[in-house]
Order: structure tokens, then C-alpha cells, then sequence
């Protein structure tokens, strides 16, 4: 499936692309970035997808998902859409202030098209998003890792204690932190080839999962009074690419072919991850029963990524098939962490140099040099602090509750990525494209299609259905735990 969504990304640049070594550069760059969006999508569909499938089975996830596919996609061409705009106008407003352009970023872009209210609460929920994002990517690596290493047999209390899922939060998730920060470099290099990696493996892995499931003859059964269940984990297992592709704008030319190329990539990207999810979700169910001891709704109570049912099932005549399934969700989860961190990192570096012009302005006309590389230097204090409260925050949540993989992905991940993308990222469209000449954005290399802007308020309101949907199920959870 990645290969053929790859090869399509291809004929598409060497179709409209124009000259053949030009089209061949640019069908690199555009893969790439297909790449990327599968990296930070690709993951939480598969780790906690399955057991929200209990009690629904699979057809009523199939109506909800495919609705949920149409409605990413519009927030992918609205974010493509308003990354251009951001840059026009905050060129325009560094321009006006006398200072040199910076760039653009989510929190920027927050500034310029949200009022002072609005922008706080957008930025936390962007920091909230990337936070519990980590979290749980932080549970299920180091459960990953932890059935792996358990494996081994070595009979050693210190061995069990370290290789146990508590134990491995703390290198893993510290680890990849450190690279986030200090390794972009290699980040930037290696991130495409891992994730086509990742792809294949996983097309590989549903294969022989479709063969294990023919084997066990398991029938899911549906039940469309649950339908609702699996929405919200839905909205999140096909979210997050709108936030990764700013890292990655700033590579695109500035010109319409190449921005409809870019626009094209990420939306063929995000339709990998779905077919990719709802094959993987399908034959798991013949595998997983939905209810028993070993099931995917005991799993959701213990707070199992689904692999580790699966896992439990066929680990005697498939061991080989258990094995290469730890071996996907150890690298897979490994690739998201890196790639959403940097995600974070992106943002976090955003928030940081804005404040920097503003302390400027304020400095002493004598000895300004001297204070500048202070300032400077207080900026790069600034964003290691920062650095350290998210992904210590993260270390923290995950060490203290090892077991709230689902509540954190269902609960806390849906609510600030619908929140960020289908409620503010519409108004932020909206005032965008009504007051372009007045923003000075209204000369954009490739803007979103007119039928994308006039069913912006359709895609709104999906979006705050979905948040009240969650509040009404959080306020359902407490009102039960009280009484």
C-alpha cells in the first residue's frame, strides 16, 4: 500500500511536473514528506484503534472512520492554505516593524489570526496535543520494548524490574528526547527511510495477520448502539499531520505547482494511514475475541496497546508472526516519538522567539551589543527550559500512570486536537480568507479550493460535536466514579 501510494506521488510530479530532472527532485522532496505525514499519523490507529472496538465491531467504525477521513483531509488543505497566508503576513509585519522575517510557526500563526484570548487557549491546546501525544507513544514503546526484552531469559529480579513496561519509560522516553533536541540533524536524514520501513513492515505484518486470522476463523460481531466508541479515538488515529507539516513547509517552493504538489502529497499520505488502519483493525478482530479474558475490551481496561492480546494469542504456533509484531510496534512507535517531538520542538522554539523582538525593544540604546548576545543567550536558556518542562512533564505523566494509555489517547489527545484543528483552525481560515487584503495574505501561491472554504463551517461543526461528545462522556466517567 505505501509503495503504491508512493509510486503515485510519483506519476503525479512527473504528470504535471514539467521537466524530467526537475520532476525527478521534486518527486523526492514530495515523497519525503508523504513520509513524514505517515510517521506522525500512523500509530495510535494501530496501538489503540482495536480494543475501542469491543463493543462496536467493525462496520460501525468503518462509517465513522470514512467520515472522519473526508473531514482530516479538509483541516490538511486549511492548514496548507493558512501556512501561506501565515508567512505573507507575518513578512508584512516584520517588514512594518524594521525587523528581519523569521519563521513562521503554529503559535505565529496563532498571533496574527486569533484574538488574546483565543491564541493562549490554542496554544495550549497545540501543547497539549503534542503532550499527550508523547505520553502515550512514551506507554506503549515501553511496552513494546519490555515484551521484547522480557523475552530473553534471564532470571534476575533487577533484569525483570528494568525491563518491565514502568522500567523502560525513562530510557525511552529520555532518549528519544535527547535526540529530539540535540539530533535534528539525523533526524532530517533518516526519518524517511524509517518510515517507509515502518510502512512495509506494517504491509507485510497485516499480511500475515490476515493469514493468522483465516487460520483462528474469529468473527467480530457489530453492534451499532456503540458507533459513538471508537469516534473519538478515530478523530485522533487520522489527526495530527495538519501539526507535523509546518516543520516541513519551509523545504516548499513558493510557487503553485510545487504548493499543489506538496498539498497533494500530505493528503495522499493521510489516505495511506486510513487504508492502512482499517485493514490492520479488520483482521485483528478475527484474530482478538472482542470480550474473554484475552480480548481487546480487557486490553482497553488494563490500558494494553492491541498488540499485546494478539500477542498473548498467537504466541505459540505463530510465535514468529508475535515476534515480528512487537518488532513493528517497537519501530513505529519509535519513529512517531521522533517525529512528533520534533513537531513539539518546532512549536516550543516558535513560542520562545517570539517573545525575543519584544525584549528587544526594551533594551538600553548604550551597550545594546553586549545585551543583545545576553538576550540571545537567554533565549537558548529560554527554549531548554521549556524543552525540559514538556518532555519531563511527558517522562513524569507516563512513569506515574503506566496504565493510562487509552484514557490519555480517548480522552485528552481528542479534545485538544479537535479543539485545534476543527474549531480553530476554521476561524483562523475564515478571517484569513474574508480580511485577506486588510492581513495582507491575499497573494498566496496556491490557496484552497473554493469548495474546501465554503463547507468550512460543515467540518466546524463536525468538530465541536466531536468536543461535546467527549465532555459529555468525561462528565458521564466523573458523575459515575462520585456516585
Amino acid at each position: 500500500m505505501v509503495m503504491v501510494m508512493m509510486v503515485m506521488v510519483k506519476v503525479i510530479v512527473m504528470t504535471v511536473g514539467g521537466r524530467k530532472k526537475q520532476s525527478e527532485v521534486r518527486g523526492g522532496y514530495l515523497q519525503w514528506r508523504f513520509f513524514v505525514v505517515i510517521a506522525s499519523v500512523l500509530g495510535t490507529g494501530i496501538l489503540a484503534l482495536p480494543v475501542r472496538l469491543a463493543p462496536s465491531g467493525f462496520t460501525p467504525f468503518l462509517v465513522t472512520y470514512t467520515i472522519g477521513l473526508f473531514m482530516q483531509t479538509f483541516i490538511l488543505v486549511y492548514m496548507v492554505d493558512m501556512l501561506q497566508r501565515t508567512e505573507r503576513a507575518w513578512d508584512h509585519a516584520c517588514k512594518d516593524a524594521g525587523l528581519d522575517p523569521t519563521e513562521s510557526d503554529l503559535h505565529t500563526m496563532g498571533s496574527l489570526f486569533l484574538s488574546p484570548v483565543a491564541r493562549v487557549i490554542f496554544d495550549a491546546a497545540v501543547l497539549l496535543h503534542f503532550l499527550s501525544i508523547l505520553i502515550s507513544y512514551a506507554l506503549a514503546g515501553a511496552q513494546a520494548y519490555s515484551e521484547m526484552l522480557t523475552a530473553i531469559p534471564i532470571h534476575s529480579s533487577i533484569w525483570a524490574m528494568l525491563t518491565s513496561p514502568r522500567g523502560l519509560i525513562i530510557p525511552f522516553a529520555v532518549g528519544l528526547a535527547l535526540l529530539v533536541v540535540f539530533g535534528q540533524r539525523v533526524i532530517q536524514g533518516v526519518i524517511s527511510l524509517l518510515t517507509f520501513a515502518k510502512g512495509s513492515l506494517l504491509v507485510l505484518l497485516v499480511g500475515v495477520t490476515a493469514y493468522v486470522g483465516v487460520q483462528t476463523g474469529e468473527h467480530a460481531k457489530d453492534d451499532w448502539t456503540y458507533i459513538g466508541h471508537p469516534f473519538l479515538i478515530g478523530t485522533v488515529a487520522l489527526g495530527g499531520a495538519p501539526f507535523v507539516i509546518p516543520v516541513i513547509f519551509k523545504s516548499v517552493k513558493r510557487n503553485k505547482e510545487d504548493m499543489r504538489l506538496f498539498m497533494i502529497s500530505v493528503v495522499l499520505g493521510l489516505i495511506a494511514v486510513y487504508v492502512l488502519t482499517l485493514t490492520w483493525c479488520f483482521y485483528l478482530l478475527r484474530i482478538v475475541p472482542q470480550y474473554g479474558e484475552v480480548s481487546l475490551d480487557q486490553s482497553q481496561q488494563d490500558g494494553e496497546i492491541a498488540t499485546v492480546p494478539l500477542r498473548k494469542l498467537i504466541s505459540g504456533e505463530f510465535q514468529w508472526v508475535a515476534t515480528l509484531v512487537t518488532l513493528f510496534i517497537m519501530g513505529s512507535v519509535t519513529v512517531s516519538y521522533v517525529t512528533i517531538g520534533t513537531a513539539t520542538k518546532h512549536v516550543v522554539d516558535g513560542i520562545v522567539r517570539a517573545s525575543l523582538p519584544h525584549s528587544l525593544q526594551s533594551l538600553p540604546a548604550l551597550g545594546r551589543c553586549t545585551t543583545l548576545t545576553r538576550a540571545l543567550d537567554s533565549q537558548r536558556a529560554r527554549e531548554y527550559l521549556v524543552y525540559l518542562l514538556v518532555f519531563g512533564l511527558t517522562l513524569l505523566i507516563a512513569f506515574l500512570n503506566p496504565k493510562s494509555f487509552i484514557t490519555v489517547m480517548d480522552v485528552f489527545t481528542s479534545m485538544a486536537l479537535n479543539l485545534e484543528s476543527g474549531v480553530f483552525v476554521v476561524l483562523m481560515l475564515d478571517l484569513a480568507r474574508v480580511c485577506a487584503t486588510t492581513l495582507h495574505c491575499d497573494d498566496v501561491a496556491f490557496p484552497a479550493p473554493a469548495v474546501f472554504f465554503h463547507l468550512r463551517w460543515v467540518v466546524f461543526l463536525y468538530f465541536v460535536l466531536a468536543i461535546v461528545y467527549d465532555l459529555a462522556g468525561v462528565a458521564e466517567d466523573v458523575v459515575d466514579y462520585l456516585f
